[in-house]
C-alpha cells in the first residue's frame, strides 16, 4: 500500500481523466455507463479501486443499477446469480 500510495505523489490531479471514469458520485457513474449503453455496448464491466468494496456494490446496488433498468438489451448475457 505504502508504494502505491507513494507513486500517486507523481499524478497530478485530472492526469487519469483520459484513462479512468473517477467520481463520487452515483448519479455521474449512472450517466457514464447510459452512454456506454447508448453507444451499443451490451456488458459493462465495473471495477472498484477503493478498500471500501461492500460499500461500493452496496451505493451501485442501490443507486447506480436501478438507473440502468430496461436499459441493457434482453438477449445480453447476465452474471450468474
Amino acid at each position: 500500500v505504502g508504494q502505491f500510495d507513494g507513486a500517486g505523489t507523481f499524478v497530478a490531479p485530472g492526469e487519469m481523466d483520459r484513462f479512468v471514469r473517477v467520481s463520487a458520485s452515483a448519479e455521474r457513474h449512472a450517466e457514464w455507463l447510459r452512454g456506454d449503453l447508448a453507444q451499443g455496448f451490451s456488458q459493462l464491466y465495473l471495477h472498484n479501486v477503493h478498500r471500501d468494496q461492500e460499500r461500493f456494490v452496496t451505493d451501485f446496488g442501490e443507486r447506480v443499477l436501478p438507473a440502468l433498468a430496461g436499459l441493457v438489451p434482453n438477449d445480453a448475457p447476465r452474471a450468474a446469480a
